[in-house]
Order: structure tokens, then C-alpha cells, then sequence
């Protein structure tokens, strides 16, 4: 049975989803810089991984730090995409 497998990866896509929507949602009010909080703490993520990467000695590396500091990274760089897209069609 893959319904375990299955879930995490319907709930990992809704999460992003969500991610995005929140994002698009906090650019849009009045105080907008709220959209910029989600990419930011993302942002602040993956340079947590980066430096546990360059900082910490592990003699025994895994890829989970790597895996983890490229995905926030994206999605830190994504949302900040998309919030001045946001910001740039509201004020036409």
C-alpha cells in the first residue's frame, strides 16, 4: 500500500499551495510588507542550512541539509517573485 507515501505528498503540494495563496493574500493589504514576512522566514531558513553546512563538521554528510536549504531557498525566491508581480499589478 502507498497511502502513506501518497498523503505526505498530497499534503506537501497543499502546503505550498497555501504557501503561495498566503503570500499573493498578505501582498495585497494595506500594510503590504506583510507579503514579504513568508519569504523572508523561508530565506532565513535556508541560509540556516547553509551555514550548518559550512559551520558544523559532520563526518558522516547526509543530503538532507543540501535538500532542505534548496527548497526553502526556492520557495523564498518564489514568493518574493510573486510579491512584487503582486505589487506591480496593483499599481496599474
Amino acid at each position: 500500500m502507498h497511502i502513506r507515501g501518497t498523503s505526505y505528498l498530497i499534503v506537501f503540494i497543499l502546503s505550498c499551495i497555501l504557501y503561495f495563496f498566503g503570500t499573493i493574500y498578505l501582498s495585497k493589504k494595506k500594510n503590504a510588507l506583510l507579503g514579504l514576512t513568508l519569504p523572508i522566514l523561508f530565506g532565513c531558513i535556508s541560509i540556516y542550512y547553509l551555514l550548518k553546512l559550512i559551520l558544523v563538521y559532520n563526518p558522516y554528510p547526509t543530503m538532507k541539509e543540501g535538500i532542505y536549504m534548496t527548497f526553502f531557498g526556492a520557495l523564498s525566491i518564489v514568493g518574493i517573485i510573486m510579491f512584487f508581480l503582486v505589487k506591480y499589478r496593483s499599481k496599474k
